[in-house]
């Protein structure tokens, strides 16, 4: 599980459109997480305590905590790269996720394994090939 520090406001509202989960650094107890682009505060049990809540950014106090990876993110497009550091700073590569094997990625149409991935958000799927991504009702 990757984790980072939230620094700014912009580092928290591009996690709007996605299911990370945020955590106080000093109090692990509670969560936060977008819900249909609304910040929202669950204990550990994941029972609703705040909708709309707010964040103080003060230092690196809040961190940010990719989901863990299932198997249901096979089939999805995302992004799929090496190196340790931050998406867009590294060799990245958009294709589909065939397997999880021992916590390496393997991308079908490059046909190799990689040590990330992370799926397209909405947003992303929309830019890239030109799909909107609707919610089933």
């Amino acid at each position: 599980m990757k984790k980072r520090y939230l620094k700014t406001i912009e580092d928290i509202e591009a996690l709007r459109n996605t299911d990370t989960i945020i955590y106080n650094a000093r109090c692990s107890s509670n969560y936060l997480r977008f819900v249909d682009g609304t910040l929202c505060q669950f204990n550990k049990d994941g029972k609703l305590l705040r909708y709309n809540a707010t964040i103080n950014i003060c230092g690196e106090e809040y961190i940010e905590v990719e989901d863990e990876p299932s198997e249901d993110w096979r089939g999805k497009l995302g992004w799929f790269w090496d190196e340790d550091d931050e998406i867009g700073t590294s060799l990245c590569i958009i294709d589909r996720l065939d397997e999880i094997d021992e916590g390496r990625f393997y991308a079908v149409v490059a046909g190799a394994y990689y040590a990330h991935f992370r799926p397209l958000t909405p947003e992303e799927v929309e830019e890239y090939t030109g799909y909107k991504v609707v919610k089933e009702v």
